[in-house]
């Protein structure tokens, strides 16, 4: 029984609009009610906002800025390595040194999206990932 009841004030939370709060001008600030008028000091009106997609909780972009070879071991390394992982291709373990697993996925990167496939992270690498 409780989970239809969560289940249907979600789906009624979905239609109800959002409601936003202002202080209406020449009240203190934090009060509730002007103590000369007595009339409130928040009022309510629709949010004319369109929501927009939301993003995944932690997710973050990197603009990546420096060339990337084979041996290299440093934070942009790290960037590239997750975002190949999050992107599907097998990088090897997120620890920042640029091996012989990641130049493998750097080259099959390259390789779908019709680069010259060398498997070092330079301008035009670049240029898709940060896109």
């Amino acid at each position: 029984m409780k989970k239809y009841i969560i289940l249907g004030l979600l789906a009624l939370s979905a239609l109800v609009p959002a409601v936003s709060f202002a202080y209406v001008p020449g009240c203190p600030p934090m009060a509730l009610y002007n103590f000369l008028t007595g009339e409130p000091c928040i009022t309510t009106a629709p949010s004319t906002s369109v929501p927009t997609a939301s993003k995944v909780l932690g997710a973050h972009t990197y603009n990546f800025t420096l060339q990337l070879k084979f041996g290299d071991t440093n934070t942009e390394v790290t960037e590239l390595q997750k975002y190949l992982q999050s992107h599907g291709y097998s990088a090897g373990p997120v620890d920042g040194i640029f091996g012989p697993t990641l130049k493998r996925a750097v080259v099959d990167f390259q390789t779908s999206m019709n680069l010259w496939a060398d498997g070092i992270v330079g301008s035009s690498t670049r240029a898709i990932l940060n896109q």
